[in-house]
């Protein structure tokens, strides 16, 4: 469950990313930002090809951009703090020229380069145990409303092997985002895990 949320805090986190030189503001950053989700995760885990799990449960929660920080390297970050039913997470963002870089904490010295501008179609980068690939554009129609999105996949590998596609909107930041995973768990058992985000609103200076 760790990497499921390892996975799900990234792709959150990074709806606070700000403005770039000459790039389409995929993600805004200002003090104040806020967008609201709503998640589904379903999980499936069958033994010999008998189903012992089929689990499907949702939860909304909320991500902001909250100020500035500074991490024990001396970087200028930017706080962003999403708040589920039962916790909350932090993490950390860097602009470094186009680029922006997530950190997990303010110790952090391998930060994920999460995008890697320009986002031209067919455009792949590597961070770390992630892998991504730059899809291209596509309408998606969520609660907040319908727009024009980039879709960038995304590879978390490291064994497991979590396959992630994310749409990002000018001016909105993610609208959506999917995981999906199929792993043995044990001998001949099996989990599937399947992921859902989808946006509901945002205040976006």
């Amino acid at each position: 469950m760790r990497n499921i949320g390892i996975i799900a805090i990234i792709m959150v986190i990074v709806v606070g990313c700000g403005l770039f030189k000459g790039e389409k503001e995929y993600m805004p950053l200002d003090v104040g930002n806020e967008w609201f989700y709503t998640m589904t995760i379903h999980l499936k885990t069958t033994q010999n090809d008998t189903v012992i799990q089929d689990t499907t449960y949702t939860e909304t929660y909320k991500t902001e951009i909250t100020g500035e920080a500074e991490t024990t390297t001396g970087v200028t970050v930017f706080v962003n703090i999403t708040t589920f039913t039962t916790n909350t997470d932090t993490g950390y963002l860097e602009k470094r020229d186009d680029d922006i870089y997530y950190y997990e904490f303010l110790s952090d010295t391998s930060p994920y380069l999460i995008l890697d501008y320009p986002l031209d179609d067919g455009k792949t980068w590597t961070s770390q145990e992630l892998s991504y690939e730059v899809i291209g554009d596509e309408d998606v129609e969520v609660g907040a409303g319908s727009f024009k999105c980039k879709k960038v996949k995304q590879i978390y590998g490291a064994g497991w092997d979590m396959i992630s596609y994310i749409w990002y909107a000018d001016g909105v930041g993610m609208v959506k985002s999917t995981s999906a995973d199929t792993s043995e768990t044990a001998p001949n058992t099996i989990m599937i895990t399947e992921i859902e985000q989808v946006l509901d609103d945002y205040t976006v200076k």
